[in-house]
């Protein structure tokens, strides 16, 4: 008895699907009901023009990887792809998508050497709201991309020449934007990103404290590890309702908690040159610190049945009593223990290595 019925199919050179050998393109031609196809991977090496691969008039997802092709064409048999991903791939020409895959809500292309788009490349993708473009080659983006009203998430990680005016975005509904390793020096984001919650700036260089300038109103997580801090003021960050901050592997040799407006649940220190650091009991909702790793010799707070503390490598000196025993949970490091005389809890973790919790 034959299956009327796949909904996927996944290509590989070679590969077993359902038990059967796949070997290459021609044999996907054979496929008998490709209108009920919905979901199609592709991985392999080929030089074959790609559109021999695109009868399947119900497409909606198309996800190509580790691939060479001399160019990529899409035809209208695509109007119903809602979401394409390239990544580690090849090409010589990659054909404008708007017209033909116009109703795309998730556009992923990664790492695949892209240089440039033309200007013009984003007008009619009305719905795209998912938009990666990172570990590429491009210095600028294409002015049609700042006009996409409906994007929420977009990634630009990796491309490490790029000229971004933010300012330009449509931003009203950008929810998540990853712009990690990008070479940002200076970077300015107001309030005009009112939806904004998530913002990773991992790996950028904002050694000048006066090149960084944040004030997104809703923003809840904000990441700027490894960016070369060397230190960080209130100016820096209006951004009142962040729960999750991340300023690790950075120079900081200070962080007053209490200049900042805003009250987060976890921050995460580790891999500074922080000496001291007070003033948490103004932190009601924290759940997590962590100072591993710094140049700490004094500690002078209060814990709490809530919160975790992360304090292993630091060079403590201060031999008064200190309130481990009134957190949840304390990381620390065996040297540590024994040299400040710290009778063991079950509340501690003992840690062998310096990392990131």
């Amino acid at each position: 008895m034959k299956i009327r019925l796949l909904t996927t199919i996944i290509i590989f050179i070679p590969l077993f699907v359902f038990g059967q050998k796949w070997h290459n393109i021609d044999d996907i031609i054979s496929i008998e009901h490709k209108d009920s196809v919905h979901n199609v991977f592709v991985k392999g090496k080929y030089t074959n023009n790609f559109k021999v691969l695109l009868d399947f008039p119900n497409l909606t997802h198309l996800s190509i990887s580790d691939c060479t092709f001399l160019s990529i064409t899409f035809g209208n048999e695509l109007s119903k792809l809602e979401s394409l991903e390239i990544e580690n791939c090849v090409f010589i020409r990659f054909d404008n998508l708007s017209k033909t895959c116009p109703n795309l809500k998730k556009l992923v292309i990664r790492n695949c050497n892209l240089k440039y788009l033309p200007e013009d490349y984003f007008y009619n993708f009305n719905y795209l709201n998912d938009l990666d473009l990172s570990f590429n080659k491009l210095s600028n983006l294409p002015t049609s991309l700042y006009d996409l009203e409906n994007l929420s998430n977009l990634n630009i990680s990796g491309n490490v020449d790029l000229k971004i005016d933010f300012q330009l975005l449509k931003s009203k509904s950008i929810l998540r934007l990853i712009a990690d390793l990008c070479g940002f020096n200076q970077l300015n984001i107001d309030s005009s990103f009112s939806k904004l919650n998530y913002l990773s700036l991992r790996g950028n260089k904002f050694n000048n404290i006066k090149s960084l300038n944040l004030n997104i109103p809703q923003l809840k997580y904000l990441d700027l590890s490894n960016c070369e801090l060397t230190s960080l003021k209130h100016q820096n960050i209006n951004c009142n309702k962040i729960h999750i901050i991340i300023l690790s592997h950075n120079y900081l040799s200070e962080f007053v908690i209490s200049d900042f407006s805003f009250r987060p649940s976890e921050i995460i220190l580790n891999n500074n040159r922080l000496k001291f650091i007070d003033s948490l009991g103004l932190f009601d909702r924290l759940k997590y610190l962590n100072l591993a790793c710094n140049e700490i010799q004094a500690l002078d707070f209060h814990g709490s049945v809530h919160t975790s503390l992360n304090i292993a490598f630091n060079p403590i000196l201060d031999k008064r009593p200190i309130y481990f025993y009134s957190f949840r949970h304390v990381f620390i490091d065996q040297n540590l223990l024994n040299k400040l005389h710290l009778e063991k809890s079950e509340n501690f973790v003992i840690v062998t290595n310096c990392f990131d919790e």
